[in-house]
């Protein structure tokens, strides 16, 4: 890496280098730990190189610091270590989509799917007036949850948004790139544009359908471009190469420049086209090509792959094995919004009956109100905060409502009349028209034209949205939850229900029946008129009556606490209703005699946030993933006396409450690192067996890796670890790298922590050491005696529980 950097000791600055990713002639791209944030990142140098080739390299940190999607590797910083520039890039694991074309082509639907959402990177980075100008599948990483990152804006043009817009053409001295994937145009007269960053994506698709270059550098680099400039393009045979997409590429791949197209966008457009598998029948395989199709369609949308990936890795966490109380917790942690609003809704009287001291965790919220409760909420507040205040306002704020008001009263009819499992009625109840709702925000002109062939009462939704779009509503809301991986239960509560009750219905059945009748009452609020609300609603009522075997009193107030419980939803989530919308509630709940008025407009709803008498609201600083907006660095320690005061208030409570050790600890746990705004913080206790402390959980930035590594042995050596353990004393290192107290901190952590500071609170019951707390910062700090009086009463409530715990 050259002898500057040699003598760093395996560091860049103040990243720590872990490995070699790749090497060329001029750089070195690093696998490194970054101890400030926490976090792997990936580090691109330049050893060997002019003083233009250095400045290259500002220009493409420059390029890509404009642009924020999902589908392009973000630059972190900039910087110069002894000579060497370098750039830091967020690190994704994955593969490149080269190193994938290498074991053969691409199956068609995962071509096309990796093409639209590679198109909506670039489209994205043309918005911002960058050209990309080296597309090839080596520059494309496949990330581990399969979203396509484009990185690599080494050769990038950064141009004003109104040179691209009006179709300019820039010219070069030299040429930039890799010669396999230049344009014609470029080759003969240097000249480049957007319709060379669309040629070299065709080239891109084409290999990944076919698994070979279209332009293979056999012979000389002049035969290469020769062959560019002059052959017609002969597309190898592939399984993925019908008709309808070979005469899309073959535009893409035009000599002519004028004849590709001529932005990203359309490019875009045409491929919904070629993807398109033409008139479909509703059953078996031909069925489920449309549904295929219809997705690729939705992930066409640049909003798709963030909402979609957010609410997988929620499933994969909560309807998996390893699904627990601390990854669900750390999951919400790290996004800021989220957090907030969960704790306003536990504190709300829609979750907080009894009126409860107020919850200031998510672990209190937890063992408060349940997992699966929390569940439900992350999930709703995913998928609904991402559709309200999009295109088709109206309409998807309306079918928001809807949802959770259907959800509100499926939750209240288990309630009043004896059913279980309310909460997994109230997400069954709120999923059950996700089609129709992905149809109005995905596909506006097919549910137009759904809604006049309905209004003309010839059919039902059903079958005409099956004609209009090639699958119905239900098909297309059961397809895309399957592909965010929710389990078969809800699902299956999005089927209409059957004509014809079941002789012996279980357990799935009635809950489908519920989510069914919840549907159709918040439909009789949203979408009918004022003075038909009710009677619609009686006839529902009607429908469903024997086969719930409702209760003659299943009505009474079910619309008041409902619409009560809905506006306590609204309030805590920040929603903003349409006026429209607000006049029905209100109007419904005059019908059933409510005193209470339900006029929740912008106004009233701002002025419930002021007053609303939550003094305690989590408040986290963390890092955000691709499929969130960041959140800002959390640099120095920042002490939150009122969430550490909030804190030990839940904590008092899950005592008196008797509540788990485990339940406890993890309010503890939480309550350090979001209130003094740790890096990192580890519960650990002693192992009989092993004779040693070994970290059992915790909260923080890849967090399993450490916890696991947090482990030595309970046999003494004179570290800090130890004294604290054996004095039963409190230790705050506020610099690890003071030379005076450097030597006393064990190798373990040195290798296994980057932690500026750290605090030890050991836990020591009956004269025996029984756990420990651990916590890190990226600096060194100072806490006021204050705050560790604070700190220590968690930790005395820790040793407390254990005590009550036997």
């Amino acid at each position: 890496m050259g002898n500057s950097l040699e003598a760093s000791v395996g560091n860049i600055d103040r990243f720590q280098i872990r490995k070699i990713l790749g090497e060329g002639g001029q750089g070195i791209v690093y696998l490194a730990h970054d101890p400030k944030l926490g976090r792997e990142v990936a580090i691109k140098t330049l050893t060997v190189g002019t003083s233009d080739e250095m400045q290259n390299l500002l220009h493409e940190a420059r390029a890509v610091s404009a642009l924020h999607h999902p589908c392009i590797v973000p630059v972190f910083e900039a910087g110069d270590f002894h000579g060497t520039p370098y750039l830091v890039f967020e690190y994704v694991t994955g593969e490149t989509l080269a190193a994938l074309i290498r074991r053969g082509a691409l199956p068609a639907e995962q071509a096309l799917n990796i093409a639209a959402q590679v198109l909506d990177g670039l489209a994205h980075a043309h918005e911002h007036g960058v050209l990309h100008r080296d597309i090839k599948p080596a520059n494309i990483m496949l990330a581990d949850n399969g979203v396509p990152r484009i990185m690599d804006f080494g050769a990038a043009s950064r141009n004003p948004i109104s040179w691209l817009d009006e179709g300019h053409v820039g010219i070069d001295d030299t040429l930039v790139g890799t010669p396999s994937y230049m344009a014609p145009e470029y080759i003969e007269k240097k000249l480049y544009s957007a319709r060379t960053d669309i040629f070299a994506a065709g080239l891109v698709f084409c290999e990944m359908l076919t698994g070979k270059r279209v332009f293979r550098a056999t012979g000389s680099l002049d035969e290469l471009f020769r062959a560019i400039v002059c052959d017609p393009v002969k597309l190898p045979p592939g399984p993925g190469l019908n008709e309808k997409v070979v005469a899309w590429l073959l535009r893409a791949l035009a000599k002519d420049p004028e004849k590709r197209y001529q932005t990203v966008l359309e490019m875009k457009q045409a491929l919904l086209h070629a993807g398109d598998p033409g008139p479909q029948k509703s059953a078996g395989a031909e069925g489920r090509g449309t549904l295929e199709f219809l997705l690729r369609r939705i992930k066409l949308k640049k909003e798709f792959p963030a909402m979609s990936a957010s609410i997988s890795n929620v499933n994969n966490i909560v309807f998996s094995d390893r699904g627990s109380v601390t990854t669900l917790t750390n999951a919400v942690l790290k996004d800021f919004a989220l957090t907030s609003k969960i704790i306003k809704l536990a504190n709300s009287s829609y979750y907080n009956h009894s009126g409860r001291g107020n919850i200031s965790t998510i672990s209190g919220a937890i063992y408060r109100l349940g997992f699966d409760t929390i569940r439900n909420i992350v999930l709703g507040l995913l998928l609904f905060d991402h559709m309200k205040d999009r295109n088709q306002a109206q309409d998807l704020m309306g079918e928001c409502v809807q949802a959770i008001l259907g959800g509100a009263i499926a939750k209240d009819i288990c309630v009043s009349q004896g059913y279980g499992n309310p909460e997994e009625t109230f997400v069954c109840a709120m999923m059950h028209n996700l089609g129709r709702m992905l149809s109005i925000y995905y596909f506006p002109e097919e549910t137009a034209e759904i809604r006049k062939i309905l209004a003309l009462g010839e059919a039902g939704e059903e079958p005409i949205s099956r004609q209009i779009l090639g699958a119905s509503y239900t098909e297309l809301g059961q397809w895309v939850a399957k592909s965010w991986g929710f389990p078969q239960k809800i699902i299956g509560s999005m089927d209409k229900a059957p004509p014809v009750a079941r002789e012996h219905p279980g357990p799935d059945d009635t809950t489908r029946l519920i989510a069914c009748m919840a549907s159709e009452l918040s439909a009789a609020v949203v979408q009918n008129d004022p003075e038909l609300q009710k009677k619609r609603s009686v006839q529902v009522i009607e429908k469903y009556k024997d086969r719930l075997k409702l209760k003659s009193n299943a009505v009474e107030g079910m619309f008041g606490r409902s619409l009560g419980q809905f506006k306590e939803y609204t309030v805590a989530v920040g929603w903003n209703l349409d006026r429209g919308i607000a006049a029905k509630l209100s109007m419904l709940q005059a019908h059933h005699g409510e005193t209470q008025a339900c006029e929740i407009t912008q106004r009233d709803q701002t002025q419930e946030l002021q007053t609303q008498n939550i003094e305690n609201t989590l408040r986290v600083e963390c890092h955000i993933t691709p499929a969130a907006p960041p959140a800002p660095a959390r640099g120095q320690v920042r002490v939150r006396t009122e969430v550490l005061s909030g804190g030990i208030q839940d904590i008092t409570n899950a005592m008196v409450e008797g509540s788990s050790l485990n339940d406890i600890l993890r309010i503890i746990i939480e309550t350090i690192y979001t209130g003094i705004g740790f890096e990192h913080v580890i519960f650990a206790l002693r192992d009989p067996k092993r004779s040693a402390m070994v970290g059992r959980f915790g909260l923080g930035e890849a967090i399993d890796a450490l916890v696991e590594r947090f482990e030595f042995p309970l046999e003494f050596v004179p570290d800090v670890f130890h004294v604290a353990l054996q004095k039963n004393i409190d230790i705050f290192i506020t610099d690890t790298a003071d030379p005076k107290i450097v030597n006393h901190i064990p190798g373990w952590h040195r290798n296994a922590f980057a932690a500026g500071a750290f605090l030890l609170f050991p836990i020591i019951v009956k004269d025996k050491p029984f756990g420990m707390i651990y916590a890190d910062a990226a600096n060194s700090f100072t806490i006021q005696e204050d705050e560790i009086r604070l700190l220590r009463t968690l930790r005395n409530q820790a040793v407390l529980a254990v005590r009550q715990s036997g």
